[in-house]
């Protein structure tokens, strides 16, 4: 979990510095953090995409949707490098 900790600090959303650690057989194969698709701007240049989200339970809360959350920056990270995450 300190590994995801620090990983997370890279996100450039101060709203959400979460960070995402793949591992296969006591292996770190790829990290993920929360920023803005590659070429699109970030919220440390541009400011937040903020959105209201209705949870399943009916309560609302504001959300950035200018990023990809860290699982799926970890995800794509493994594909760029070609990894099998079977």
């Amino acid at each position: 979990m300190d590994i995801a900790r620090v990983v997370g600090e890279k996100g450039t959303c101060d709203r959400g510095r979460s960070g995402c650690v793949i591992v296969k057989n006591n292996m770190i194969l790829t990290t993920g953090f929360v920023t803005a698709p590659k070429g699109s701007p970030t919220c440390d240049e541009v400011d937040h995409q903020m959105r209201k989200v209705v949870r399943e339970d009916g309560r609302t809360t504001d959300h950035c949707m200018r990023n990809n959350c860290a699982e799926q920056g970890a995800l794509l990270n493994a594909m760029k490098q070609g990894d099998s995450l079977e």
